[in-house]
């Protein structure tokens, strides 16, 4: 009886750090949209640059969308945590884009994204090299009226289908065997204390 009661308990604590880990992995956030500069359509191969709580995300025009679109995905760094409400910039090529997104786990948001090559701010690197140069935001001057590009009427993409978290996935493969487990080991005491007892009287 003891040494089956001290056997679960060591298969629980072997387990349960897993369980933790694969529910508690979180779902990335992606943007997509139109990206223009100046009012036009940006060329292909053009740098789209997202940043939130100071970590760099890149991508490059055109998405799957069509022409002069952009579909990036936020996945945290490893041991690095987004929270909900944190505000996203966005950089179309060196400028820095009028609109900023939030971050909400797990979403796919629609963002279209546009800057002018005279109003917005300019990406200048870092003046001492890394093997990541992160872009320095130079502030902007003082507020002059800006002139608000005309939107260019676009077909509104049809956001993908949500994907299911592998990390979830696991999670609950794991927790349906440790049920299994723990369902074998009850009926197995039953059989053995009570059921077995009875017969031998």
């Amino acid at each position: 009886m003891r040494s089956l009661i001290l056997l679960l308990a060591i298969l629980l604590l072997t387990l349960s750090p897993a369980i933790v880990s694969a529910q508690g992995s979180l779902p990335p956030c992606r943007f997509y949209g139109t990206v223009h500069l100046d009012g036009v359509p940006v060329p292909d191969g053009t740098v789209v640059t997202a940043i939130v709580q100071g970590d760099t995300h890149t991508t490059k025009t055109p998405a799957v969308y069509g022409d002069s679109t952009y579909a990036i995905v936020l996945i945290p760094p490893e041991g690095t945590i987004y929270t909900d409400g944190a505000s996203v910039t966005f950089i179309i090529g060196n400028y820095y884009a009028f609109e900023t997104g939030t971050w909400e786990t797990g979403l796919n948001i629609p963002l279209n994204l546009t800057a002018s090559t005279t109003f917005s701010p300019t990406v200048t690197p870092s003046p001492t090299p890394s093997p990541t140069p992160m872009p320095t935001i130079i502030p902007p001057p003082t507020p002059t009226p800006a002139i608000t590009p005309t939107p260019v009427p676009t077909p509104t993409p049809a956001p993908p289908k949500a994907q299911l978290s592998t990390g979830r996935v696991i999670g609950l493969v794991i927790f349906g065997i440790v049920n299994l487990l723990l369902i074998g080991v009850l009926v197995y005491l039953l059989w053995r204390f009570f059921l077995r007892g009875k017969k031998q009287q």
